[in-house]
């Protein structure tokens, strides 16, 4: 995928209805909930610009808190690379993987996160 594809289907996965690009802009209908709790102005009615997942962590961070328990802990096993299994998930193994865990590039939580909600292709 690329980088605007993931924006996309991120924003997509956390209830924005995508429209289309503008002037460089990707752009689409915000969820009701967003728009209280974030002071963006609009192009119109709900209308804004989609948040830059990919350039803004804490964006990235709302969208992965936004997942349901048993996906967050998904997420987090692929972001430790611990492949999920039937079996109940422990902690990390090393501090390496909790470090590589906390300081990832978006690029890579984005990667997960869209992994985790069956929108990226393996």
């Amino acid at each position: 995928m690329t980088p605007e594809q993931q924006r996309i289907a991120i924003a997509e996965e956390n209830g924005w209805n995508y429209v289309g690009n503008a002037i460089g802009m990707l752009y689409g209908y915000a969820p009701i909930e967003w728009q209280k709790n974030h002071d963006a102005v609009g192009f119109g009615e709900n209308l804004y610009e989609l948040p830059d997942y990919l350039n803004n962590r804490n964006a990235m961070i709302e969208a992965v808190a936004s997942l349901p328990e048993e996906k967050r802990n998904e997420f987090c096993m692929r972001m430790l690379n611990i492949e999920p299994t039937n079996e109940t998930w422990g902690a990390a193994s090393t501090l390496k993987q909790l470090f590589d865990f906390f300081t990832a590039p978006l690029s890579v939580i984005a990667e997960a996160y869209l992994r985790t909600v069956g929108r990226c292709e393996e």
